[in-house]
């Protein structure tokens, strides 16, 4: 998987706790951040983050 799309996938994975978090009803804000760290500080996205970060897989427009 690259790692753009693994970036996309925590991302949507965290906007989904989120949405769950902001719907009527009983709310558990120690469970969502749990959620929320364990979306975001997975290996593979700190990984893909940091090689984003140093200049790899930059995103270019193709005709």
């Amino acid at each position: 998987m690259r790692d753009i799309d693994i970036i996309t996938k925590a991302l949507d994975d965290a906007e989904k706790v989120i949405h769950d978090y902001s719907r009527p009803g009983p709310r558990n804000p120690e469970w969502t951040l749990h959620r929320m760290i364990d979306i975001l500080d997975r290996e593979d996205v700190v990984a893909a983050r940091k090689r984003l970060a140093q200049g790899y897989g930059h995103l270019r427009l193709v005709r």
